[in-house]
Formats: C-alpha cells, sequence, structure tokens
C-alpha cells in the first residue's frame, strides 16, 4: 500500500533498517513491525527484550512472534530456522484503515508461490484482536503446517501470578525435570504444551489485572517461561521474571492438515480487567 495512505493514528518509522508502525488511537497504543508481522507492543501488556536484536533477518525477542509453518524446530526437531521462516522476513501491508469503533486495523500478507498465502490482520482497539487466514494454493497437494501466535505477557514476577483455566487438563511436559501438576512450578524453567480451545486468564496482582487470552480456530496452548537456568544472548540478566509465555494455535498433534485450495482460520483475542 501506499504508506501516504495511512490513517492519521499511525506512524511510520525505522530502527536499524526495520519498518515498524507506531499505533495511538483513543483506545490503545501499539507498534507493529513490517518483519514477521510482529506486534511488539499492545498498551503496557507485553513484554519486549531490552536486548532484542532489531535486525535484518533476525528474530524479536517478546512480543507476538508469528510462527509457521514450524513451531520450535517442528515435530521431529529437525526443521530450520527455529519457528518458522516468515518472522524473519517482511510481510506485505495490504491496507490500513480506522474502523468506525476507533480501532486501527492493519491486514498483511505473506506468500509462498505454490505452497501456502497467509492473511494476517491484526485490530488494535479495546481488545487486540489477530485473525490468520491461511490458503493452499496447490491444486493437488496438501499443506500441512503448525501455527503459533507466541505472546509474551508483561508481569513484575512470574513466581507471584496464577495462570488459570488448563486446571486438570492433560498436557505434554517438555521439560523433563520439571514439576508435576499441582506444584507450583513458576521459578524453575516451566514448558507445558496443552490439547484446548477454552479461556486462559492471567492473574497479575502487581499490576492489578486480569489478562485474557481467548482462542477460535486453535486447539493448543503453551506456556513457557526459561526460569533462572536457561540462559539467552538477547534476554537480560533476572529478566526472566518479567514474563509469562502463554501461546495459542494449533501444534504438534493439533498441526493443521489443509486440502488443496482450502482455507483455515484461527482467531486470537487479548483483553484485560483491571482488578
Amino acid at each position: 500500500m501506499d504508506m501516504a495512505t495511512l490513517p492519521r493514528t499511525v506512524e511510520k518509522w525505522r530502527c536499524n533498517d526495520l519498518v515498524f508502525f507506531e499505533v495511538r488511537n483513543e483506545l490503545c497504543t501499539g507498534e507493529i513491525f513490517l518483519q514477521g508481522a510482529h506486534i511488539t507492543k499492545y498498551n503496557e501488556m507485553l513484554w519486549l527484550s531490552n536486548l532484542s536484536d532489531k535486525e535484518p533477518g533476525k528474530p524479536i525477542r517478546g512480543g507476538i512472534p508469528f510462527c509457521f509453518p514450524n513451531f520450535g524446530k517442528g515435530p521431529g526437531g529437525n526443521i530450520e530456522p527455529l519457528h518458522g521462516q516468515v518472522r524473519l522476513e517482511d510481510w506485505t501491508l495490504e491496507r490500513c484503515h480506522q474502523s468506525n469503533r476507533g480501532e486501527t486495523i492493519f491486514v498483511f500478507t505473506k506468500e509462498s508461490d505454490e505452497v501456502f498465502n497467509i492473511r494476517y490482520t491484526i485490530s488494535f482497539g479495546a481488545e487486540l484482536k489477530t485473525k490468520v487466514e491461511v490458503y493452499n494454493p496447490n491444486k493437488t497437494v496438501d499443506l500441512c503446517y503448525e501455527l503459533m501466535l507466541h505472546n509474551y505477557f508483561n508481569v513484575m514476577d512470574v513466581t507471584n501470578l496464577a495462570v488459570t483455566g488448563l486446571e486438570q487438563l492433560p498436557y505434554v511436559n517438555r521439560v523433563a525435570t520439571a514439576k508435576q501438576e499441582g506444584e507450583d512450578s513458576f521459578g524453575q524453567r516451566v514448558d507445558r504444551l496443552y490439547s484446548m480451545g477454552q479461556r486462559v486468564t492471567i492473574y497479575d496482582s502487581y499490576h492489578k489485572r486480569r489478562i485474557f487470552i481467548d482462542c477460535q480456530g486453535g486447539k493448543s496452548v503453551c506456556v513457557w517461561n526459561p526460569g533462572p537456568d536457561l540462559t539467552f544472548s538477547d534476554i537480560s540478566h533476572g529478566a526472566w521474571k518479567n514474563f509469562v509465555c502463554v501461546e495459542r494455535g494449533s501444534v504438534r498433534d493439533y498441526a493443521i492438515m489443509l486440502r488443496p485450495r482450502a482455507t483455515a482460520y484461527m482467531q486470537q483475542i487479548i483483553s484485560c480487567e483491571n482488578l
């Protein structure tokens, strides 16, 4: 689209040759990068590392990475790059407009000839709404993929919060040494993959709020925090306490098998209630 047609609520900026858009409307503030269609800010709800690489071809740590067509290194653990190539490439901004309700709406697209077409609609408003449409353009070949919106939520102390909506649900424990269900686990590495589609709630007592993560069309939830022992070059010392990842999508046993010329949909809504 012609950037000159951006609504008055949006400003275009550059950071180390990466294009990003800053949103300020009557309902919220937000930020999204063209690379990866990566949401990096929504009010004060998302966590973003102060050490994150914001350079072309490097992943951004925090916000909402778009993981596709593989989550992690895929079901077999051998797919590169981690979380898929599309988060490392520029997307196309098809349009951006202001709704009658005051929301700022972006529509991004990403295409790979004869493999997949993605349309990603992001609405910055009283809620953060994201809708993903994946189309299989091939005439004869099925498209199998994983999709996850890797949400990093900003908290003061991950050891002093509660994540609810997952009680009594089976999960795959991806950390062999982690404590079992029913025990307090934040404070050490947590990496759990659940199968469900209902609401997940984060109770953040410090910020006196509840964050709701709703999803339609996705059957997987991943709860992740690296704890104090797993270190990353783009997460500063002690910063593991300041976020929790509650991710929504369809991965592993719920990976999507999309027939030729078919479309699959997923929608996530993030909202907040003050306590």
